[in-house]
């Protein structure tokens, strides 16, 4: 399992650089849900039909038939030519703000969630009691169509964002018409 989070470290590295693009981009619509929809749409080929489809299709194939070892440097040397891409074409600054701690706070606690369920899949793998087949391959598939797809994880975790503040809100409204 050592080996499969030493080979994330390209494709977490390029993740960042993709999720503050992505972030930006959002902010740059006032964290508009619909504005950012129809944006990713319009500048599909750079976000949905640019290398990265590509070498996630090439990689997803090489998870299905290669073994594990193969997976990982394959994965290790696609990332990384991934992100130094995204690292000589980023643009602008940064600036954290309230929306984007949350949006972060909610990517983080997902990909937590999502490598405890691996570790806890792979220690039943490793569990001489039972016999199960590698799941690795599939940790890496996942992780791939993850990263294929943030613009569109973004959208979902900004919608979500946004019904919870209605929620509350409402119900903070009715409190203090009640008192």
């Amino acid at each position: 399992m050592i080996f499969f989070y030493i080979s994330l470290i390209t494709y977490i590295s390029y993740n960042i650089l993709k999720y503050r693009s992505l972030l930006m981009s959002l902010d740059e619509e006032n964290y508009n849900s619909v504005k950012y929809n129809k944006r990713i749409l319009k500048d599909k080929k750079r976000l949905l039909l640019g290398p990265e489809l590509f070498l996630a299709l090439i990689l997803i194939i090489l998870c299905i038939t290669f073994n594990i070892k193969v997976i990982e440097i394959c994965l290790i040397i696609a990332y990384m030519i991934l992100f130094l891409y995204a690292l000589k074409t980023k643009k602008g600054k940064f600036k954290l703000t309230k929306n984007k701690k949350i949006i972060i706070a909610i990517l983080l606690v997902i990909y937590i969630l999502l490598n405890i369920w691996f570790i806890l899949d792979y220690a039943s793998y490793h569990d001489p009691n039972n016999f199960i087949f590698e799941n690795s391959p599939l940790y890496y598939i996942i992780l791939i169509l993850m990263s294929y797809l943030s613009p569109y994880i973004i959208l979902i975790v900004n919608f979500l964002i946004k019904v919870f503040k209605n929620i509350f809100t409402k119900k903070n409204k009715k409190n203090i018409r009640k008192k």
